[in-house]
């Protein structure tokens, strides 16, 4: 009786090791890529003088951020965004499945690929506005909000969260104002 209750034991905490790898194995198979391009608008600052040859620094130049966010699934195909935390603040957003790829941005001349042609199905976040009534960050995601430049919270068909994060956001080369 005793060698049956102890097999058992192992029998089921290898499944739920097994269990918990496979979470974690599912769980890797989304990934985010996020980059930032900045819009700079008006002259370029310049100094004025004052009275006695004193300096006095121009207005600097005003800038938008835009930010492209991509999600990256190679096994998960029916994903719910929850949260977006950019520079800890919150936004609204909306997620898109992306039909055509390579991803490509184009700066002039230059062109930058944000999203290879790959077999993972990938989604764009597009970021709306700042959230209203967000306030500061749950518990359980504030020490994530507070390291990381992006932070992601989305929820799968069966559930189960994935907190997502980026450390350092991307920045692509600046475009011109217009």
């Amino acid at each position: 009786m005793c060698k049956f209750f102890f097999a058992g034991v192992i029998v089921l905490g290898c499944l739920f090791w097994q269990g918990t790898a496979f979470c974690q194995s599912s769980a890797s198979t989304l990934q985010v890529k996020a980059y930032q391009r900045m819009i700079m608008q008006g002259a370029a600052p310049t100094v004025e003088l004052e009275v006695g040859d004193v300096e006095k620094p121009g207005k600097a130049l005003s800038h938008q951020s835009l930010f492209y966010i991509y999600l990256l699934a190679s096994k998960a195909t029916d994903i719910k965004l929850n949260q977006v935390w950019i520079k800890q603040e919150a936004y609204e957003a909306t997620l898109n499945r992306v039909t055509k790829k390579p991803v490509v941005l184009k700066n002039g001349k230059q062109t930058d690929t944000l999203i290879a042609n790959i077999p993972e199905t990938v989604w764009q976040i597009n970021i709306k506005e700042k959230a209203s009534n967000s306030g500061k960050p749950k518990k359980a995601i504030a020490g994530s909000v507070a390291n990381n430049e992006l932070v992601l919270k989305l929820m799968d068909a069966k559930g189960i969260v994935y907190i997502r994060t980026v450390k350092n956001i991307k920045t692509l080369e600046p475009l011109p104002g217009m």
